[in-house]
């Protein structure tokens, strides 16, 4: 392949006599873009969305190592900035996902800014040969780990779904793995989430396994022929054959909740540690979602009783102890038309992350946003993508997520070629 030179545009002098301008003198090495540091270079690539950087690398064979590099893939990882990933089911086998990266509302608004939405899709094409236990009931939330997305599949007829799927955004990379095997002895199991164990840097599948009464946490690491290990301890106080409603992995540990007024679950990756967090305690009759502020969880809880949501953040400390900090007290407009009855209660107001601005983001409600200021107390409500009628009607999920470069196969360490 030839390699073509790009330069930048030139500089005429002027001149006060009329004369027409003159071209000055410009030194090749200090136009080409092929002679700008490799230092520099990163630090560009470092700024621009990262489903953008894969596109530089038919610049020049230059970027091209670079954008190659593992290492390079590595590091914009570590600073990249949380972003929403809008996931649409469309019929039981195909997810659409629309990544919005940006860190300011003229970023976010398609309207005023720049388009920074790229858009994925994803097509499940497990089956299993066998049938030998189930998935009760099928766990199909996505979540967001570490850059990659998984969640189960309901493409298995057979035995209820035990496929799951994992998949990253950014470089379209995907794979089915299955989860039962012939000599299960199990006969229900409740897929719960993937996590990060950052002890031995490998992905971990939590599932709940229930033996005649007992439910026993299961733990499968991603790798090349691993096997189901019992982690922990049993329990048949706690009934876990319930539709999970939404679940977020942060900071070494997954979270979720039922359908219902149903506490929060979290657990540990490296710690084999399961809590319960009794949510109607302190916060009856309100919207629960689970959302994600300075990499720790957070709790959003709405009140249609008095308009206001609360914004709780939930730690786990070194002594395994929870921690519960209340960080807001939201109240705008729409929360006050919410609860005079104006508007219906749809909101979820699902804490994305901060702002450059020092705002929150947050989701309200189908692919519309809200981005609130503490300090001022004040409100912007916008889309993030442009109305599609088809669109519209599909089921939607928002999945805080961290976009990474980092190809699947490296990310897992399967050593697959």
């Amino acid at each position: 392949m030839e390699l073509k030179t790009i330069r930048f545009p030139k500089v005429l002098a002027t001149s006060d006599d009329g004369e027409e301008p003159q071209e000055t003198a410009t030194n090749p090495q200090e136009t080409d873009i092929h002679f700008i540091p490799e230092p520099i270079v990163e630090e560009i690539l470092y700024r621009v969305p990262a489903k953008t950087v894969l596109y530089f690398k038919t610049v020049c064979k230059t970027w091209l190592s670079i954008v190659d590099d593992p290492f390079f893939a590595k590091k914009p990882f570590s600073r990249a900035p949380i972003c929403p990933l809008l996931i649409f089911t469309d019929k039981p086998t195909k997810r659409i996902m629309h990544l919005v990266e940006g860190q300011t509302v003229s970023d976010l608004d398609p309207r005023i800014g720049h388009n920074l939405t790229s858009r994925t899709e994803f097509l499940e094409l497990g089956t299993c040969p066998w049938s030998t236990g189930r998935f009760l009931p099928v766990n199909s939330n996505a979540i967001s780990c570490e850059g990659i997305v998984c969640w189960a599949s309901n493409t298995c007829t057979t035995c209820g779904g035990n496929h799951i799927f994992i998949c990253n955004p950014i470089t379209g990379e995907h794979f089915t793995f299955r989860t039962l095997s012939k000599d299960q002895e199990y006969t229900d199991y409740v897929f719960i989430g993937i996590g990060f164990c950052r002890a031995c840097k490998r992905f971990k599948i939590l599932r709940m396994s229930r033996k005649d009464s007992t439910w026993w946490p299961e733990v499968l690491t991603v790798a090349f022929k691993s096997r189901w290990r019992r982690v922990g301890s049993g329990t048949i106080r706690l009934d876990f054959a319930q539709e999970i409603t939404e679940v977020v992995y942060v900071n070494g540990a997954i979270y979720w909740r039922y359908i219902g007024d149903s506490p929060i679950f979290t657990f540990h990756f490296e710690r084999f540690r399961f809590h319960g967090i009794l949510i109607e305690r302190f916060a009856p009759k309100k919207l629960i979602s689970l959302g994600v502020l300075d990499n720790s969880l957070c709790v959003s809880m709405f009140s249609p009783g008095d308009g206001h949501v609360e914004l709780w953040a939930v730690e786990i400390s070194g002594d395994n102890e929870l921690r519960c900090n209340k960080l807001y007290n939201v109240e705008t407009d729409t929360t006050r038309l919410e609860h005079s009855g104006v508007l219906g209660s749809r909101g979820r107001y699902k804490a994305i992350k901060y702002l450059e601005c020092g705002g929150i983001l947050m989701h309200y409600w189908k692919e519309t946003f809200l981005a609130y200021d503490p300090v001022t107390k004040t409100e912007r409500i916008f889309r993030v993508l442009e109305h599609s009628s088809a669109r519209s009607c599909l089921p939607l999920q928002v999945v805080p997520h961290v976009p990474s470069l980092v190809k699947l196969n490296d990310a897992l360490s399967l050593g697959y070629p």
